[in-house]
């Protein structure tokens, strides 16, 4: 691949903002701890363990399947495989899920992963496929196998350091419950929490997400004086709460094709945080 991918294929990838936020947006200067609340593919979390080699990493994700996917490529699992053995592996899933005959185990895992993010099978369906053949020849002709590539992403997870990464499966606000409460005598330690919140009216996140709910919590957190070394980044397309500043903004062009549906990232940050902020976009 001609640039290096962090992180796993997943809806709403930072992958392609990940230099610029990190370079430009969060304040790293002296970080102890990067807290990665809503990490669904990870992307941010394996791009600061590959830059940053003094931060500990929090991933935390609310989806089971997801987080323990996201464990499972850091630890190395499954991630030897020759193309002919990740052939078997999808053939054998796609034709156990038209049958309904799903075992989750980490194949499964794996392979829905690959399947699902591949691009072909979200547009025309499981249906238009007799079997993982077919799905190679429409790949052959679309000139790129987005499956490989998937697995290559995986692989690359493999290469973090585990001793920097702590992994989390729970709602964020249990999470930040249990993360202020455990800081004890680490009170001093400087965290960035980065939330990349569920978009808002935006369909598969399979989860209910309650917004306003969120901003509340986060005013919270931050005006609390017992955790002033923690600052809070949200991404988001758009919040209309005047407790909070947009410091960052780019085109996130969805469709090459259609240059009208060009929706536009966003950071925020509490208006009450601005002032400890050192470096700001």
């Amino acid at each position: 691949m001609s640039r290096f991918s962090h992180g796993l294929n997943y809806l709403g990838s930072k992958n392609p903002l990940c230099d610029r936020l990190f370079k430009n947006v969060f304040d790293m200067n002296n970080c102890d701890n990067f807290v990665d609340l809503f990490g669904g593919g990870g992307s941010i979390s394996h791009y600061c363990l590959s830059n940053y080699p003094k931060v500990n990493v929090i991933y935390n994700e609310i989806n089971k399947e997801v987080c323990q996917l996201f464990e499972n490529a850091t630890s190395g699992k499954l991630s030897f495989l020759s193309e002919q053995q990740i052939k078997e592996y999808c053939n054998y899933y796609m034709m156990n899920y038209k049958k309904r005959k799903i075992i989750k185990d980490d194949i499964y895992l794996l392979c829905k992963y690959l399947m699902c993010f591949s691009g072909c099978l979200r547009s025309y369906g499981y249906g238009k496929f007799k079997n993982i053949d077919e799905v190679w020849d429409f790949f052959e002709k679309d000139g790129s196998n987005r499956i490989l590539k998937n697995y290559e992403r995986y692989q690359n997870l493999s290469s973090v350091n585990k001793k920097r990464l702590d992994i989390y499966n729970c709602d964020y606000q249990l999470f930040l419950m249990n993360f202020f409460s455990s800081m004890g005598t680490k009170q001093q330690q400087k965290n960035i929490i980065y939330c990349d919140i569920p978009y808002k009216n935006k369909s598969g996140y399979n989860i209910f997400f309650n917004q306003e709910q969120f901003l509340n919590d986060i005013i919270f957190c931050a005006q609390d004086k017992d955790i002033t070394n923690s600052l809070f980044y949200i991404s988001s397309y758009e919040i209309n709460d005047s407790r909070f500043k947009c410091i960052f903004e780019e085109n996130k062009r969805l469709n090459i094709q259609n240059k009208q549906n060009i929706p536009i990232e966003r950071i925020y940050i509490p208006i009450t945080q601005e002032d400890t902020i050192i470096k700001l976009f």
